[in-house]
């Protein structure tokens, strides 16, 4: 469930990112080639898109490129810990606590960008009449939603306890 709850981690960050970074490109499309202001929405995705890039595999063929990034690392402990009837070793709970810290470098670096430019390239934006950017709301999967990187799950679920571990209650886990 720790593999899972960062899972839904991972995928609630980067749909943030993909969701700002929609913003950008629609703003962009409106600005004229060569506008001071279109250099600063590229700077600005090109940051957003350095973030992203530490969470998925970019490349074409993903893992298979030798291309791997935290996404590919929390799907093969996932794997890993899903495939034996046991309890996890001691290694992978380390490994489990190593690519949540992962995240949360990831998951600062995504906080100081959007605290620290976005409202300077706000006040841009409004400078020039277009509409500030705004930051989607952090979401919970956890449905199983199409395109949504969640697992669907029976039991209860409580979407409040969104950075916690989630835990169906019909389910037990090793003593």
């Amino acid at each position: 469930m720790k593999v899972y709850a960062l899972f839904n981690d991972e995928s609630a960050l980067f749909a943030r990112i993909a969701g700002l970074r929609e913003q950008v490109a629609a703003t962009g499309k409106s600005r004229p080639k060569g506008d001071a202001l279109l250099r600063r929405l590229e700077d600005f995705d090109g940051k957003l898109d350095a973030i992203r890039k530490k969470i998925v595999a970019t490349k074409e063929g993903g893992a298979i490129t030798g291309e791997e990034r935290l996404r590919e690392h929390t799907d093969q402990l996932y794997g890993a810990v899903t495939s034996w009837d046991g309890p996890p070793s001691a290694y992978q709970l380390e490994n489990i606590a190593a690519l949540r810290a992962q995240l949360g470098e990831i998951d600062g670096d995504f906080t100081r960008v959007i605290s620290t430019q976005l409202p300077e390239l706000n006040n841009a934006l409004k400078s020039k009449g277009v509409e500030a950017l705004t930051v989607p709301p952090l979401a919970v999967f956890s449905g199983g939603e199409p395109g949504s990187g969640g697992v669907a799950v029976s039991g209860q679920y409580d979407p409040d306890a969104a950075r916690g571990v989630q835990v169906p209650t019909n389910l037990k886990l090793w003593n």
